[in-house]
């Protein structure tokens, strides 16, 4: 089970500027980095009070209480509180989805109603996906699930904040560096509606695609689209992140999931849904040879 709960509060690019706030929740911690051409990055700990009493004089002093937490800062800007969640997530005791090849996946979609949802594996091969940051950050379930972990991580931070400032500064600045991969370019020609994306990195955004992110998933338009679909194109997911696929089956018990994945042992995948087993660098693309085709 995780412990730990991740959330996107913004990202804007333009072509003078750009700016990326991320922040995660995890037991008694609160944990912002904010990345901007403009200044340097900033980071923000929050603890709580027991989390506070674990630490020495030293770094007691460096704490200033705020909104119940005492917060160690980096930077101008506190974080604004808020409003998290905890996801339900779609799982199924076993997958039963039927692997299918691209042209029988093209063929169940050509005429029907279709939303495309892309997770991490869609970047993989243009950016660090949010694994292997939260890896190097030390924000992993197996840490996170022992309690010596949260006492530990406000230490290292607060001795050394230029180590998370480093990484945080690498990831995003692959995010706004970086090209649209092929899949990416692929669904921009060929998506008639916004793609949904759990993703930060901006990539959508530069091929011109209208996309709606982590935090617009509950807005009405989103629900008319998810009950509308008659199939969900789910790229590069690992798991139901934040819950939208269970609402995408409680909201259209007849949809259907298409995953294009290498992950043949996906949960979140019931009877009546589908697999294309690949590289979705080469599935993606020749599913957009496929339409143009048509």
């Amino acid at each position: 089970m995780k412990l730990y709960k991740f959330f996107i509060c913004a990202c804007f690019i333009t072509q003078s500027h750009s700016e990326f706030a991320m922040t995660w929740e995890i037991e008694d911690i609160s944990f912002h980095l904010l990345y901007s051409d403009n200044s340097e990055t900033e980071l923000a700990l929050g603890i709580s009070e027991k989390l506070r009493c674990s630490l020495n004089n030293e770094e007691r002093n460096k704490l200033e209480f705020r909104n119940g937490k005492y917060w160690y800062l980096i930077g101008k800007t506190f974080p604004e509180k808020s409003d998290t969640v905890q996801y339900s997530q779609l799982k199924y005791a076993k997958n039963e989805a039927k692997i299918i090849s691209v042209k029988n996946a093209f063929n169940l979609i050509k005429n029907a109603s279709v939303i495309f949802y892309t997770g991490a594996g869609i970047s993989a091969a243009a950016v660090p996906d949010m694994q292997k940051l939260e890896s190097q950050l030390g924000i992993v379930d197996s840490n996170c699930q022992d309690s010596r972990f949260y006492i530990k991580f406000a230490n290292n931070i607060i001795k050394s904040p230029e180590k998370y400032i480093k990484i945080a500064d690498d990831f995003f600045k692959a995010c706004k560096n970086t090209c649209p991969t092929q899949a990416h370019i692929a669904i921009a020609e060929v998506a008639k509606s916004p793609v949904l994306t759990e993703n930060l990195d901006q990539l959508h955004q530069k091929t011109g695609t209208r996309v709606i992110t982590r935090l617009e998933f509950g807005k009405d338009e989103v629900k008319k689209l998810l009950n509308e679909a008659q199939y969900l194109i789910v790229i590069g997911m690992s798991a139901d992140q934040s819950g939208l696929l269970k609402n995408y089956k409680a909201l259209n018990p007849n949809g259907s999931i298409i995953a294009f994945t290498l992950d043949k042992n996906l949960e979140y995948l019931g009877k009546q849904d589908y697999m294309v087993i690949g590289d979705v660098q080469k599935t993606i693309p020749e599913l957009k040879q496929l339409y143009i085709t048509l």
